[in-house]
């Protein structure tokens, strides 16, 4: 099992313009076993809140699309189990195919979703969210992808030890909301 997370920068003004520009790995004992910087022009905004990175650093450490591609498959197979907070967006991003690169991915929000009998849907959580109610953890301060990964693979393994310990279906964070 491994985290994998795909950051993107905004390259034009329409609603759809992002590309990848960071990509990294987490393990199984939550150590980061790859990371890369994707080089990406245009780049309109780097979106550094998110990405943690800066228009220039993008631009001096990052390499071709392809080439970090190929890199990422030396570090993944089908064997592989991904893990993210939406993890199919990252897989698409990074253009793999199951059976190929991955087994199968473990998406953390449908993992920790929650029914809400009142409006009759599901009430989907950041990974910030998920993080405080289980572990009483803020995650504070700006945007940090591989804090993220760290964090989805605690959750990871959380839902493990809850599965083999009593059997019980995969766990479900139950959270009570101030009435408004």
């Amino acid at each position: 099992m491994c985290h994998m997370t795909v950051e993107c920068v905004v390259t034009g003004s329409g609603h759809n313009d992002r590309a990848p520009c960071r990509v990294a790995l987490v393990d199984l004992h939550n150590r980061v076993s790859w990371s890369a910087i994707i080089l990406v022009t245009p780049v309109l905004d780097p979106l550094t809140a998110i990405t943690g990175l800066t228009t220039a650093q993008i631009q001096a450490k990052g390499r071709p699309f392809d080439v970090v591609r190929d890199d990422l498959f030396g570090y993944i197979g089908p064997g592989m189990v991904l893990v993210g907070q939406k993890v199919t967006n990252d897989v698409g991003w990074m253009q793999l195919e199951a059976g190929t690169h991955y087994a199968r991915t473990v998406d953390l929000a449908e993992l920790f979703r929650l029914w809400n009998p009142h409006f009759e849907h599901y009430m989907y959580f950041t990974l910030r969210k998920q993080v405080y109610v289980a572990f009483g953890a803020v995650v504070g301060g700006s945007h940090d992808p591989v804090e993220d990964e760290m964090w989805s693979m605690r959750l990871a393994h959380l839902r493990d030890w809850k599965k083999s310990n009593d059997n019980r279906p995969p766990c479900r964070i139950k959270c009570s909301f101030p009435k408004l």
